[in-house]
Parts: C-alpha cells; sequence; structure tokens
C-alpha cells in the first residue's frame, strides 16, 4: 500500500538512535524530507552520514529540548530547510525513572513542555498542510504504576501527561485539519538501548519482563516505526485523538 507519504516534510526529535532513527529513516525510505534532532552530536551525526549513504534526505543538527529558546530556534531552521511542515513527531524523551526533584524537572521540561512548546510554535506552518499529523511517542509506563520490580516515577508520569494533552489538542486543532495521535510502545529492544543494557546486567529481569508479552518477546524499533508511519499518512485521515498502543500485548487491563 502506498502510504502517500511520498513529498511530505517531517520533524522528528531524537531522531538520531533508537526508535527515532527508526521512524526517521522509515518516513524517508516512504519518500518524506526528515529533519532530526539530538543531544549528541557524534550520535546525530552518524545517523546522518548513513542516511545520505542510503539516498535518503534526512538532515539534521544539535539541539537541547529542554532549552526553549535554542528549540525553538532549531524548529524555524528545520521548517526553513524543509520549506514547509506536514509531520511532527514527539519522539524525544528524558528517560528519568528516579523520583529525585531534578528528574522531575528534567523530565517535565523534554517530555512534557518541549510537546507544548513545539506544537503552539509549529501549529501555524501545519495548518498550512493539507495531511497534518502530530504524533507523540509515549509509552505504556503511561498507563502502569509498576513495571515487574522497577517503579516508575517521572517517566510514567510525564507520557501520562502527553495522552492527556494530545487529546485535548486532537480537539483543538481537528477542525484546524491537523490530526493528533499517540504511540505507545511496550519494552522495545535495540543496540545500547535501555533493555540491551537490562539484558547484559540483569538478564532475569530482562527475560521476566519478554515472557511478560503475550507474543513472548520485546518489540523491535521498526516495530514502531511502521506504527508511526502509518499513523502520518494521510491513509488514516480519521484517525485522530487515539493511543495506540504497540507492546506485544505486555498489558493486562482491558482496552475493549
Amino acid at each position: 500500500m502506498d502510504l502517500e507519504l511520498s513529498g511530505k516534510k517531517a520533524i522528528v526529535t531524537g531522531g538520531g538512535r533508537g526508535i527515532g532513527k527508526w521512524i526517521t529513516e522509515l518516513l524517508a525510505e516512504e519518500g518524506a524530507s526528515v529533519a532530526i534532532c539530538g543531544r549528541n552530536p557524534d550520535t546525530l551525526e552518524g545517523t546522518l552520514e548513513g542516511s545520505s549513504a542510503a539516498g535518503l534526505n534526512v538532515l539534521g543538527r544539535p539541539v537541547d529540548v529542554g532549552d526553549p529558546l535554542a528549540y525553538r530556534d532549531w524548529m524555524d531552521w528545520a521548517v526553513g530547510e524543509l520549506r514547509g511542515l506536514d509531520i511532527f513527531v514527539h519522539n524525544v524523551t528524558s528517560g528519568v525513572e528516579s523520583g529525585t526533584l531534578e528528574d522531575w524537572e528534567h523530565a517535565h521540561r523534554v517530555d512534557m513542555m518541549g510537546a507544548v512548546i513545539a506544537c503552539e510554535h509549529l501549529q501555524p506552518e501545519l495548518e498550512k498542510s493539507n495531511a497534518a499529523s502530530i504524533i507523540f511517542i509515549s509509552s505504556i509506563s503511561a498507563l502502569l504504576t509498576r513495571t515487574g520490580k522497577r517503579t516508575e516515577h517521572a517517566y510514567g508520569a510525564m507520557k501520562a501527561a502527553l495522552l492527556n494533552y494530545a487529546t485535548q489538542l486532537s480537539k483543538l486543532l481537528g477542525p484546524k485539519g491537523v490530526r493528533v495521535n499517540v504511540v505507545s510502545p511496550g519494552a522495545i529492544d535495540f543496540p545500547d538501548g535501555v533493555w540491551d543494557l537490562v539484558r547484559r546486567s540483569d538478564p532475569d529481569y530482562y527475560n521476566e519482563v519478554s515472557r511478560a508479552a503475550a507474543i513472548g518477546r520485546m518489540g523491535r524499533p521498526e516495530e514502531i516505526a511502521y506504527a508511526v508511519a502509518m499513523l502520518a499518512s494521510p491513509r488514516a485521515s480519521l484517525i485522530t485523538g487515539s493511543n495506540l498502543i504497540v507492546d506485544g500485548g505486555f498489558r493486562t487491563h482491558v482496552d475493549f
């Protein structure tokens, strides 16, 4: 199926590694031009070089999403380079899971306010598109108070806040032609990611979480990218205000 993404212009935050990298590459493979950012210049440069070698139209510059002024400047640069915007994917995350006050503040700046600042700043450009789509990457941690033996604090709470914000935003922007959805991954394993580190440091816990999924394994980043590409596609024109859970059947609560 043609997802009708050819010629579309997309921003993917945190697009230099992990899930964000896979989202970036899949959108670009489908014919979109993609601008990405990341905190690590070396990681970002490696992704850009790989995309260029593969003939993909991906550009990027490092930025700290937690710095509002720098982030707005980066978004202006990205929209200028892309010459417009159709798709915004808020993928970047603080990743913090402890409960210190500093971690709560950092998670709020990046996960929550990063989304708010971007959506307000990019709204005028998105309204010009005939197929505008905003996608937040949340997590099933937003729906859980405890994952195995490890308690979630700031991370899960901020990801839950994104669900509420996305629903509000979908009502506000729907009449303006902008769809807003959320993708909530479960445990996703990729090289040097959180679960890869857990696998090496605590294989028993890694196996416990893997077995808890209905499919008996953790997810792969490309599986999240497929979900994002589908929701970003004009083919999904009737889908807005939704939270697509992509966790291999890990959760136990009823969703119907």
